[in-house]
């Protein structure tokens, strides 16, 4: 596989085989493992094998999709570069056959209704489950139109925005940080991994992606036992993960602390940022700071949006089963522009803060305006959330808050995960590339019963964010 991405260019011989690190929540929710063979001259195969449960544990149906990207990855021009996500390849592509391979009777019934809802006429005999006592009999749903998979809410638009990155393992930076040693294995444990992003479906249905999903990697990825169980199943045979849940030893009150992004985030339209939350569980009060960039390395800062208020625990979710459902009160929010052009367009928009004199550096309060429209901030309102956790064999947590939904209801899919920080008590001083300059403090806001805790938990911000400083070390521009 060869992509040109920014003037640079990945190797390797032969075809590519790229997977999911871990069992993927999309909307719907939808829960699903990715295994995707993209060959050397652009053409692909793509299978996708779906669950009933967030841990991969009882597969329903499994989808294969043959086609080729329209140019291939290997002849990408400046010309394909994404004008709305820098950083980003915009491809087309053409599916000439999808193959469906249902694993119980629901799910072959529901399948074939579907399909010819959309398609009268394709499903001629009924769909059976694949089984295997004795002989193996054999029951695939072919469908030569990709247009006919709509009705079962399958899509490759994932396609059309690509990026491709390589960074160093966060297990070797976890490692290191953690016994002040390099782990097993040396210079082959610091290797750069690759990272494929595709692209989110966007709103409306069917557009063209302008953020990604969670990235894939080469099945041959180290410190991945997910990948050998991906790369060892077929459209006929499913890979089965260990049983979760994933945080059944993790409480509601860990919620309580400092989060902070893996990396720099692509939301929706193009818009980077790092996200930092802390939450006090003693009082419900809870703090974020959200730092908008112009470019995907996160280095050209745009403007600062800062918020406050309490939240509230309520049920388990019925939609994701390790999950709760959380209401986030927005009681005071504030702006700081950071960028001449971004401070000049706020100027004049009296439903903004105060509607002028925005200057670059000087924080302003919206709390008193209502908010920012333009912006889509609403203050005082209320978000409607979904809340999970997860934790890695290297004793990290991950903190997943629910990815916004066009219509505003609750989630049903989450957005990229949060890295829990060191708590304050431990010493900033044994972090190995502390670089003060790295993190700004979090704007005191007025009022907050939070304020008092956010000096105590800089420098556990810092480390933390330093740790991941050295993560993100090299990204293809």
């Amino acid at each position: 596989m060869s992509f040109q991405l920014n003037e640079k260019r990945l190797e390797e011989k032969g075809d590519s085989i790229l997977e999911g690190k871990r069992c993927e929540i999309h909307p719907g929710p939808q829960f699903i493992l990715r295994r995707y063979h993209i060959h050397h001259n652009g053409h692909f195969t793509l299978t996708r094998f779906h669950y009933r449960d967030p841990w991969c544990t009882a597969a329903t149906f499994s989808v294969s999709a043959v086609g080729n990207f329209v140019p291939p990855p290997e002849k990408a021009t400046s010309s394909t570069a994404s004008w709305v996500v820098p950083g980003g390849l915009e491809l087309d592509y053409a599916i000439r056959k999808v193959t469906i391979v249902p694993f119980t009777t629901q799910s072959a019934d529901w399948l074939s209704q579907k399909v010819n809802g959309s398609c009268p006429g394709s499903v001629v005999t009924d769909w059976k489950p694949l089984k295997k006592k004795g002989k193996v009999r054999l029951d695939i749903g072919s469908i030569d139109d990709s247009v006919c998979t709509e009705a079962l809410g399958i899509s490759f638009h994932e396609l059309q925005l690509m990026r491709l990155e390589h960074r160093i393992p966060l297990s070797f930076v976890t490692f290191r940080r953690k016994f002040g040693e390099e782990p097993p294995g040396g210079d082959s444990a610091r290797r750069y991994q690759t990272y494929l992003f595709l692209g989110a479906e966007g709103f409306p249905t069917g557009s063209r992606p302008t953020y990604y999903q969670m990235p894939l990697v080469l099945s041959q990825a180290s410190q991945c036992p997910t990948c050998l169980s991906i790369a060892k199943a077929s459209i006929t045979s499913p890979p089965i993960l260990s049983s979760g849940p994933y945080n059944a030893d993790i409480t509601s009150t860990d919620l309580n602390g400092q989060w902070i992004s893996l990396r720099c985030e692509v939301r929706p339209y193009g818009l980077f940022l790092r996200r930092i939350f802390i939450f006090a569980a003693q009082d419900n009060h809870w703090q974020v700071q959200h730092s908008y960039y112009k470019d995907p390395h996160c280095h050209n800062p745009m403007f600062l949006l800062s918020a406050s208020g309490i939240y509230f625990r309520g049920l388990p979710s019925s939609v994701v089963p390790d999950a709760a459902e959380y209401d986030f009160h927005i009681q005071e929010a504030f702006l700081t522009p950071e960028d001449v052009q971004f401070a000049n367009n706020l100027n004049g928009l009296y439903t903004c803060g105060s509607g002028s004199n925005w200057k670059v550096g000087e924080r302003g309060n919206l709390t008193r305006s209502g908010g920012c429209r333009e912006l889509g901030i609403v203050v005082p309102s209320m978000e409607r959330d979904l809340v999970r956790f997860e934790r890695s064999n290297m004793d990290l947590v991950f903190l997943y808050l629910g990815e916004t939904t066009e219509d505003k209801k609750r989630p049903t899919s989450f957005q990229p995960p949060l890295v829990q920080c060191s708590s304050p008590e431990d010493k900033a001083t044994e972090d190995f590339f502390l670089n003060y300059n790295e993190l700004r403090p979090l704007p005191l806001v007025s009022g907050s019963s939070v304020s008092h805790s956010l000096s105590n938990c800089f420098l556990s911000c810092l480390a933390c964010f330093v740790l991941l400083k050295f993560h993100i070390i090299k990204t293809t521009r």
